[in-house]
């Protein structure tokens, strides 16, 4: 949990009581949309980065509107990385659709549909790392953040963003050689 980005003491006793109060109901709300556990605690985590810069909304840890307003953006945001993966999917079977109409015999629709299944468990693995290499892998990849960014998200060191990645990488690579995916 980021909570190094709070500034009162007070502002941190409230998220955190509430992520502790909330997370199981926001944790399954956003399975119902996702269907996926590893996608469901990213939704739950960016739901609470998101009411953190929103804690002037957030007054009392026991009031109704406080856990609608959180139910509210973690249904949000696991629509959002549904819309998200739902692209990726689209993406896939376009360029599927561009090669098969051009006549290019060499990236015929079984070699795209292989492809795209590929693609799906290459993100499959890093939804199955570990948290701690998950996310610097995701915000350095998909989300494109620079290794000073990802370092100040994560509130660390440059050397241990270093020694993330590289682990990341490491246990990618061992995973996709099981799946003969290398």
């Amino acid at each position: 949990m980021i909570f190094w980005a709070i500034e009162s003491a007070d502002d941190y006793v409230l998220i955190e009581r509430l992520y502790i109060q909330h997370k199981r109901l926001l944790r399954s709300r956003a399975y119902m949309i996702l269907r996926d556990n590893g996608l469901s605690d990213n939704a739950v985590h960016e739901t609470f980065i998101k009411a953190i810069n929103h804690i002037e909304k957030l007054n009392d840890e026991n009031c109704p509107k406080t856990r609608s307003y959180l139910v509210t953006i973690c249904e949000n945001v696991a629509k959002d990385i549904y819309n998200a993966q739902k692209r990726m999917s689209l993406t896939g079977e376009e360029v599927v659709n561009e090669k098969y109409s051009t006549g290019d015999d060499e990236q015929n629709p079984l070699n795209a549909a292989i492809a795209k299944e590929s693609r799906s468990r290459i993100m499959q693995a890093i939804y199955d790392l570990p948290t701690i290499y998950r996310d610097v892998i995701l915000l350095k990849h998909t989300h494109k953040h620079s290794n000073a960014e990802i370092c100040e998200l994560l509130n660390i060191l440059p050397e241990t963003f270093n020694k993330r990645q590289n682990r990341a990488r490491h246990l990618l690579k061992q995973a996709l050689a099981k799946e003969g995916l290398r």
